[in-house]
């Protein structure tokens, strides 16, 4: 196969962190560039069944407090110990995107398909982060289904907190990954 600089850039493509990250991160100018590629995903009907947030760098010390709220809610007797790990979750990459689902329930487009499309435009943020030098990761878990969270976003009834991506010049990258061959995912019918 001749190579491809695209091909390429997806074939090596890896999670990264956000513990091995660093300053710095994508300029303001560099996360309006990950956004309009994040806008070019799929989406069947148009419907954009996503927005995202920056947390601003002066918001860190509000998200930490929201990471604790969420951290209390789902572990009401939380030790000391995990309380100061989830402040710190707010201060590990040097950029955050905050993603967020805007399922259209009313549109023929199936919430699934609209959800997919969510996924798309994360994985485009990730792609375009890495061609510009940096790395990245979508990070999830139990406190997106928070009221902490959901509160301390604004979301609305209809929203849905996917999770955020973390974004940052990697430090220490990540070992080697072993990946399915494709003939181990992909059959004839």
């Amino acid at each position: 196969m001749t190579p491809h600089p695209v091909l390429d850039l997806i074939l090596s493509r890896r999670s990264v962190a956000p513990r091995r990250l660093a300053a710095p991160g994508p300029s303001a100018e560099q996360i309006h560039t990950l956004v309009a590629c994040a806008v070019t995903a799929p989406d069947h009907g148009d419907l954009r069944p996503w927005r995202f947030l920056r947390v601003a760098p002066g918001s860190r010390d509000r998200l930490a407090e929201a990471f604790v709220a969420a951290k209390r809610e789902l572990e009401p007797e939380p030790t000391d110990v995990a309380l100061e790990r989830a402040r710190a979750k707010a201060h590990k990459e040097p950029e955050t995107l905050v993603v967020i689902f805007r399922p259209d329930r009313a549109a023929s487009i199936p919430v699934q398909e609209q959800a997919m499309s969510v996924g798309a435009a994360c994985e485009n943020i990730l792609l375009a982060a890495e061609a510009m030098g940096y790395g990245g990761m979508l990070i999830s878990g139990g406190e997106v289904t928070t009221r902490a969270l959901r509160d301390a976003f604004g979301l609305a009834a209809s929203e849905e907190l996917v999770g955020f991506i973390g974004l940052g010049t990697v430090a220490n990258p990540p070992g080697p990954r072993e990946r399915p061959a494709p003939e181990d995912v992909l059959a004839e019918w």
